[in-house]
């Protein structure tokens, strides 16, 4: 067995590993000690942002990886690429705001009764933004564009997906499953356009445009709370 090859593959997968044990533990133990759903998940994701920023240390030290010249390179944006990142964001938010009229997704039954004012609903969403930043940093920067230069392209997106979409299992079967095409489509987009504000934007928009209008118990009227 090449053991070069095998560590070539696999060290780059560790942060996301970590992070998906990292998150689930804590979730897990949140909620058999009473917490409610959104709680747990921002606390795990205050340990993913832990997990990816030590990696990203280690990696920094073992010269796999540096970080801030990386964000440095992610600079300058052409003027119609942040036009077309805010049609895509307003189209998400449209969208969205329709859907919450109707039902409320899978697993966020309960956000509603959460009724957050703005301080904890502001705390609630930088915890969020931040961790898809170093999300975003790790699977469409690291990951895509440094880890596996030289492998086939197909492959390394393939590779990319899979994981992505692995450590979505704990959330459940919708998605995981659903993770598989949303990765494929953030990994194209970002080697489309060279940097990863466009892959971090939208999934900003997708995570939170739903969670922070139900946790604000303003999304939807009394009738379709009931309805659920």
């Amino acid at each position: 067995m090449d053991f070069g090859i095998l560590t070539k593959w696999l060290i780059p997968a560790l942060p996301a590993l970590l992070n998906w044990v990292a998150a689930y533990a804590v979730e897990k133990v949140m909620q058999q000690r009473g917490f409610k759903p959104w709680q747990g998940g921002n606390a795990g994701r205050i340990a993913g942002i832990l997990v990816f920023l030590f990696s990203a240390a280690l990696f920094h030290r073992a010269q796999f990886f540096n970080a801030g010249i990386f964000l440095q390179q992610q600079w300058p944006i052409d003027i119609a690429e942040w036009l077309a990142i805010l049609v895509v964001l307003a189209i998400l938010y449209a969208w969205q705001r329709q859907l919450l009229k109707t039902r409320i997704p899978q697993g966020m039954e309960s956000f509603p009764n959460a009724a957050m004012k703005a301080p904890r609903l502001f705390v609630y969403a930088v915890v969020f933004i931040a961790y898809l930043f170093c999300y975003e940093v790790y699977f469409r920067g690291y990951f895509l564009m440094y880890a596996l230069r030289g492998e086939p392209l197909y492959w390394v997106i393939g590779y990319n997906s899979l994981l992505y979409a692995l450590v979505h299992l704990y959330k459940g079967r919708q998605q995981t499953l659903a993770a598989i095409p949303f990765g494929i489509l953030l990994c194209l987009v970002t080697l489309w356009t060279g940097h990863i504000w466009f892959a971090w934007l939208v999934h900003v928009m997708l995570a939170l445009g739903i969670e922070v209008r139900l946790l604000s118990g303003k999304a939807i009227t009394h009738h379709q709370k009931a309805s659920v």
